[in-house]
């Protein structure tokens, strides 16, 4: 089959994707050594640099093998030509290249291990066992969790894991599984967490050397000093026998340390996501570069594996001046590549294969993730040595696996990104040849009364002028050839039609019509009326008269509602039931009622058929406007968790009788006045509360009363104090020092040369820091909280670039959770510090690029809580172990590299503020530094609800596009993830969009809630993304039904079972017929298009039976259906062919040929002649109409062979005898044959049948 090459773009992150490009026209570095030639050719790409490409030409073509893939990682081939097709979030597919039947899953790891798969993680590689056709054994390489249970992601330790399955064959084809009782874990590679688990660099290389070992190649996790450190499998190339020993003559075995690991064969590397042997022995490692925009640039590396080699990262990339190191035998550079930014190498196989010309012979193909393309490289002899660099294919989209095919094509695994956007290409070679094309098609009409007559029609055209043949699939087991033809279905049913178009060497199919034959049932819904209005806690009588024309009144299973509550343009499911009528009780809670709502009760019946009908009615809410106050005006209320500035009232529409639940805050500053909460409009004194619709319109108010002053700071337990408005000390290269307001003495002295912006925040000033070797600090602290004590701390801050370390304020010293702070991390995102490893808390929210903020955060009692612009961020349980040695602002505790930064003002107090006092310092630095003052207000972004829909998997979702600033920009690095979903997990992307996941098999529909800040720091009131869960119902088995077939005697007929067959929610897989039980006087052939082959092989007439069940497209398996067979006697009128005995002779231990039908009816068919009754002494069998017999030598007795033969029309003779006679063996002269004439018997050979005539074929 041929399909349009769709490109899909790289949106997923598979590989640690850098910040740069790569095109690999600037910066490719050969090494050193003879250029293999490689001269122009034809069907070639041009040099690395040109704009030739291979798949340009007209003999190259990309083809689409399988879609609908979901995150597909790698593809490997079973030695017999089936593949396997791993996907990133576990589930393994196996295809037969050969049929049309589809993939099936082969094995669901989440069905047997905690498996894990957000970022990078998940089902990464797959390898066959050499001996895979007499063990079955394969190895996967997958993320799992070993205590998935855990609360928190830090806790579920996580880990990378080599694991071995065996093969079960089944039936063969794609019904072959993996028996998920078979796993066994090899080897172990626990995974680093801090307060999640880390994201990237896993490696994911895996293959078999010739030496029959297996060979993993790891990522050093976002550390580049595991790749040096032999003590940590991380940023190696692991060798270990094929049950997970260590080989002995691995490289460090016996180094003498005990920390060595010995699985280590080789180290120094950054991200190695592929590596591939070649047939000669060589392993390919393809090594995914760094980040740098700078010279020298990151480098994409491949490497020729070699045992204890050093591969040099994280001290250099590419090729490294340091000859300890081993270099790459191919790099290029990032610093001149183009767009898109970003480079992710992937090595792929060395072409050994035939159908491509000679010139590909023994060149090493590559692609790059990011940039979309596939190159090749010349080799030498050896392969050891790069030639040239050739452009193969410039749009391959975002490949992450290649391999080759047992057809000599080269394979590609296209990631995809999205849920369903996966493939696999392959790249054939068709030497000018291309393929048709379906220019447009018709069938009319696709409805109607049995019986119904569809008219087909279809136009096509072929590029080469070729001849082509068109074939219809009617949806019933039957094909017609033509342009145009009719086709008439006779039984009620559903039929999806397509027609193929050949041109003798590539078939084309265009896409499916959907043909319903016979009548549907007539549903009409009595009640409710459509429109009628419901109110929360409703009970609604729901009802519908449903009849059919042939089966009459149905109920039952057969009528079948849903209930959806829908929200502007998609809708929740609510409920599901059967039968004609039910109680819909509308619910009190849950999804909330305001915008356009309503709930669509819809109704669908099913005939005996399958023919179904579907029918809905919408009814709408009884609503009232309710409006949220606060007094003094303008404090936010929280509705439903989620905030609502009340500036002048904040009014929604809602469904009368719904529960709802406001909470009002405790106590606000405003305009320098702390404000205490005392109760609401209607009485009630509960902040957090449930509020019931009236009937009519109302306001609700939050009341306040004046508890004092917030406008000057607290000023007990402040123990330092810093702001850009006084107290910094200046040269004339800079800022040397900033004094400490507090009074404690604790005044910080610059290292590097931090300079001061007058304009740095509303006028007031703002120290800026490089990001490198710039700092503020001093040793000695007087009046810090140290170990665990409680502890308050705020910074006024502006994150403007991040050289991939850590930056904000920090004190302690350099240690595992010795020292505590507010910083960005390496990610950017916003981070209570604690030093190392699970002592760092990073936020959802990106801090890098947000403009100027307030950030702060409140330590009690072992509690920690983060706020950024006075909105919480994230709390945690933690025991900080805090050493106040030293104090660092624009840095971090540790050496550089640090974020680029400027910071206006740090606060750090030794007690934990109450929430009044912490909102007092908030209102003070907010007014001062960020400009939201009362004078000149920054009013929030708005960010509306989002809905999405979404079928299972992951779900990417812009937030970004939801929102707006009526007074800026919104800031796409701000996105918060405010509540997490109930039974999925989302992931901010930083990007300002957020991803969600399911987290288990079960699909469901979900929400969660989210705020996105503007670039002057305010932050949105959170707003609800829903996800509405395309639900596929329960999965009815398709229904087999009971076929009859007519056939003659010893003649075969090809029966459509799966004509009369049927899935009533779904299509049947054509491909899954299966016997249960073989017949008793003749033979099966599953033909694989929905038709089996009865073959009769006895003598006489009788009846006969076999039984057969099939399954759907969701795998469900159909009752038992049964087949019966009339056998008859041909016709007298067709004639017996009239067939002679023959003789033969042979010597003792010798074969003869004889010409057995030379004697008989003129009408036999040669094809046909069949050995009914075999020799005793020897062993005959049947070579192109003649009968050969080869005696065994072991007897002098004669011996005697029975055979019959059919006419053209297919009647078979009787049975007769060829009589041997062995004789002594003799001396024969070399020049005489062997093949013994028959004589003709009584008719010479000229005998004639009854009524036919010469019908011989040669074969």
């Amino acid at each position: 089959m041929i399909r349009s090459n769709t490109k899909q773009s790289a949106i997923a992150i598979v590989l640690a994707l850098v910040t740069l490009t790569a095109s690999i026209t600037a910066g490719v570095v050969f090494a050193t050594g003879p250029a293999v030639a490689h001269g122009d050719h034809t069907d070639g790409g041009g040099t690395d640099g040109s704009n030739e490409w291979a798949t340009d030409s007209d003999s190259f073509k990309s083809e689409t093998v399988l879609s609908g893939l979901d995150r597909p990682t790698e593809t490997v081939f079973l030695p017999d030509g089936r593949i396997l097709i791993i996907q990133q979030g576990g589930k393994i597919l196996i295809d037969d290249p050969t049929t049309k039947g589809g993939a099936e899953t082969y094995l669901n790891i989440n069905q047997v291990d905690s498996l894990e798969s957000n970022r990078e993680r998940g089902l990464l590689g797959i390898a066959i066992a050499p001996d895979f056709e007499q063990s079955g054994d394969f190895y996967v390489y997958y993320t799992r969790l070993d205590n998935p249970g855990a609360e928190d992601e830090a806790d579920t330790e996580p880990e990378n894991v080599l694991a071995a399955f065996t093969h079960r064959e089944n039936s063969g084809g794609t019904t072959s599984r993996a028996d998920p009782n078979s796993k066994q874990i090899l080897w172990r590679n626990e995974i680093r967490t801090g307060k999640s688990i880390v994201c990237c660099h896993f490696g994911g290389g895996l293959d078999i050397g010739p030496d029959g070992k297996i060979y993993i190649t790891t990522g050093e996790e976002f550390q580049g000093w595991r790749s040096q450190d032999l003590s940590v499998p991380d940023g190696k190339v692991i060798r270990l026998n094929q049950d997970g020993s260590i080989p002995q003559d691995n490289p460090f075995v016996d180094d003498g340390d005990p920390e060595t690991l010995g699985e280590v064969w080789a180290y120094g590397l950054r991200n190695p996501y592929r590596a591939k042997f070649a047939p000669n022995g060589n392993l390919y490692i393809g090594e995914v570069g760094s980040n740098r925009e700078e010279e020298p640039s990151s480098q994409e590396d491949i490497h020729l594996g070699a045992k204890g080699a050093n591969y040099g990262w994280p001290n250099c990339e590419g090729n490294c001046d340091d000859p300890a190191y081993d270099d790459p035998i191919y790099t290029y550079s990032h610093i001149d590549s183009g767009d898109p930014p970003g480079a992710a190498v992937t090595v792929g196989p060395v072409y050994t294969g035939d159908m491509y010309p000679a010139e590909y012979d023994n060149v090493l193909f590559y692609s790059d993730y990011n940039d979309g393309w596939v190159k090749y490289l010349t080799l030498n002899d050896d392969g050891t040595t790069v030639g040239q660099s050739y452009n193969f294919d410039a749009d391959a989209g975002p490949l992450v696996s290649l391999t080759m095919g047992p057809d000599g094509a080269l394979y590609g695994t296209n990631y995809g990104g999205p849920p369903g956007a996966g493939e696999i290409v392959r790249y054939v070679y068709e030497d000018t040849n291309s393929a048709p094309s379906i220019d447009s098609t018709s069938v009319s009409p696709e409805s109607g009364a049995i019986p119904l007559e569809v008219t087909f029609e279809a136009s096509a055209s072929d590029p080469n002028g070729d001849d082509l043949t068109y074939t219809w699939h009617f949806g019933d087991g039957t094909t017609t050839r033509g342009a145009s033809v009719t086709h008439t279905y006779s039984e009620a049913g559903s039929y999806d039609t397509y027609v193929e178009v050949s041109d003798g060497n590539t078939t084309v199919e265009s896409g499916t019509t959907t043909i319903t034959a016979g009548e549907p049932p007539q549903v009409d819904i009595t009640t409710p009326a459509n429109g009628s209005l419901f109110r929360a806690g409703d009970s609604i009588d729901v009802a519908a008269d449903v009849t059919d024309p042939e089966d009459g009144q149905l109920s039952g299973d057969s009528v079948e509602w849903s209930a959806f509550l829908t929200h502007n343009d998609h809708i929740h499911p609510d409920t599901t039931t059967t039968g004609n009528s039910f109680t819909f009780d509308v619910p009190t809670t849950g999804h909330p009622t305001t915008g356009d709502v309503g709930y669509r009760l819809s109704v669908t019946a099913t005939d005996s058929d399958g023919l179904q009908t579907t029918k809905s009615i919408e009814i709408r809410p009884d609503e009232v406007d309710v409006t949220l106050k606060t007094e003094p005006d303008g404090i936010p209320i929280d509705i439903e968790g989620s905030p609502k500035s009340t500036d002048g009232g904040y009014t929604f529409d809602t469904v009368i009788g719904y529960e709802h639940s406001p909470s009002a805050p405790e106590s606000v500053c405003r305009q320098g006045t702390t404000y205490e909460f005392t109760g609401w409009s209607d009485d009630n004194t509960e902040r957090v509360r449930t509020f019931t619709v009236p009937e009519s319109d109302t306001t609700l108010t939050a009341q306040y009363q004046s508890a004092g002053s917030c406008e000057d700071l607290p000023e007990s337990g402040l123990v330092g104090h810093y702001e850009a408005d006084s107290g910094v000390q200046m040269n004339a290269s800079g800022v040397t020092g900033w004094t400490d307001k507090s009074g404690n003495g604790n005044d910080l002295s610059a290292a590097g040369a931090p300079q001061f912006d007058a304009d740095g925040a509303t006028g007031a000033g703002a120290i800026a820091f490089d990001g490198e070797d710039d700092v503020l600090d001093r040793s000695g602290l007087t009046g810090f909280s140290g170990g665990s004590e409680n502890r308050s701390m705020f910074l006024v801050a502006n994150y403007t670039d991040n050289n991939g370390g850590f930056g904000g304020v920090a004190y302690g010293r350099g240690g595992n959770n010795k020292a505590f702070g507010l910083v960005v991390d390496d990610k950017g995102r916003l981070t209570v510090q604690g030093f190392g490893g699970g002592n760092d808390f990073p936020s959802d929210k990106q801090g890098l690029g947000a403009g100027r903020l307030t950030q702060s955060v409140v330590y009690e009692g072992g509690q920690f809580t983060q706020y950024a612009n006075g909105q919480q961020l994230n709390s945690g349980t933690h025991q900080f172990d805090t050493n106040p040695q030293r104090f660092v602002v624009g840095g971090e505790i540790t050496p550089p590299p640090y974020t680029e930064m400027r910071v206006s003002a740090v606060l750090v107090y030794n007690r934990a503020l109450s929430t009044e006092e912490r909102q007092q310092v908030q209102s003070y630095l907010s007014e001062k530094y960020i400009g939201n003052s009362t004078t000149e207000p920054n009013d929030p972004p708005e960010l509306g609800d989002i809905s999405v829909t979404y079928t299972g998997g992951e779900k990417s979702i812009n937030v970004t596009a939801a929102a707006s600033d009526p007074d800026g920009d919104v800031d796409p690095s701000s996105v918060r993830i405010v509540e997490q979903p109930t039974s999925g997990t989302v992931t901010n992307n930083g990007d300002g969009t957020v991803t969600y996941a399911t987290s288990d098999e079960s699909a469901t529909s979900d929400s969660f809630t989210v705020a996105i800040s503007d670039t002057d720091g305010a932050e949105s009131a959170p707003a609800t993304v829903d996800l509405t869960y395309q639900i596929s119902e329960t999965n009815a088995p398709p229904t087999a039904n009971d076929d009859a077939a007519n056939v003659t005697v010893g003649q075969s007929v090809k029966i459509p079972v799966l004509g009369n067959d049927g899935d009533s929610d779904g299509s049947l897989d054509t491909s899954s017929v299966t016997i249960v039980a073989q017949p008793s006087t003749g033979s099966v052939t599953i033909d694989g298009d929905g038709a089996i082959t009865y073959t009769h092989t006895g003598d006489s007439a009788t009846t006969d039976s076999f039984t057969y069940e099939v399954s759907d497209d969701d795998g469900d398996i159909s009752n038992v259906a049964t087949v019966e067979i009339t056998v008859a006697e041909p016709d007298p009128a067709d004639g017996v062919p009239e067939t002679n005995d023959d003789h033969g002779t042979v010597e003792s231990g010798e074969t003869v040929t004889l010409s057995v039908l030379a004697n008989d009816s003129a009408s036999v068919d040669a094809s046909t002649l069949r050995i009914d009754g075999d020799a005793d002494h020897g062993t005959a069998t049947v070579e192109n109409g003649q009968l050969v017999y080869q005696h065994s030598g072991d007897s002098a007795t004669d011996d005697m062979i029975e055979y019959t033969v059919a006419d053209a029309n297919g009647n078979r003779s009787a049975p007769t005898f060829v009589f041997i006679e062995i004789t002594e063996s003799t001396d024969q002269d070399p020049e005489e044959g062997d093949t013994d004439e028959s004589d003709g018997g009584d008719n010479g050979g000229e005998d004639g049948s009854n009524d036919g005539d010469l019908s011989l074929i040669h074969i």
